[in-house]
């Protein structure tokens, strides 16, 4: 994938307070390192706006959830929905939206997999439970939601067993695998990385 350095530098500027918004998250919520990286959440906003994704599946709360919510308008997404296995954290993400002011729809943040499967979506970001669970889940949890059109981006993929997993995933579903790394991967964030799945 080659980047549009145009439309990449037009998604840092509209993300310019990201990164208040991550040191607050970081005091309030998670330390520097157990959340996916500001590197992350920008080529995450780079792809959707540059593909034009419309309706967005994030499996697993957090800082992403926050970032699609606070930057929706941008994305120009019409739909944004999360998951999340885990109630106390799925508050602690709701709780900071709420002290950040950012607006969300609340029935579109949930616990566990209640969304109706029938719905499809052209872009996820999962990043859901823990390691051994997610590798499990996907199986069972991706199929039915991918679109035509879809592109998944997998954070943690420095992991080569899970990557190996991702891998595995994306053939059996036709998707290319997009090695994100060199836009996701920095300094300080313990070689962590992300691939995409893409149809």
């Amino acid at each position: 994938m080659k980047i549009n350095n145009t439309k990449y530098t037009r998604t840092l500027r509209h993300l310019a307070d990201l990164g208040k918004m991550i040191e607050d998250y970081e005091k309030q919520v998670s330390a520097r390192g157990h959340h996916c990286s500001e590197y992350y959440l920008t080529t995450m906003a780079y792809l959707i706006n540059l593909y034009k994704y419309k309706t967005i599946l994030d499996c697993g709360s957090g800082l992403t959830t926050a970032v699609l919510w606070r930057y929706k308008e941008f994305l120009r997404c019409d739909n944004i929905y999360t998951i999340d296995d885990n109630k106390e954290w799925l508050n602690k993400t709701m709780e900071f939206m709420d002290g950040q002011g950012i607006k969300y729809d609340k029935s579109h943040i949930m616990i566990g997999d209640k969304l109706d499967k029938k719905i499809k979506y052209d872009f996820i970001s999962y990043d859901y439970s823990n390691m051994e669970a997610r590798k499990e889940l996907m199986w069972t949890m991706l199929p039915p939601r991918i679109d035509k059109r879809c592109m998944i981006m997998f954070d943690d993929a420095h992991k080569p067993d899970y990557e190996e997993v991702i891998r595995e995933f994306c053939k059996e579903y036709k998707m290319e695998v997009w090695d994100l790394k060199y836009l996701t991967q920095r300094e300080g964030w313990t070689g962590r990385y992300a691939v995409a799945g893409v149809k």
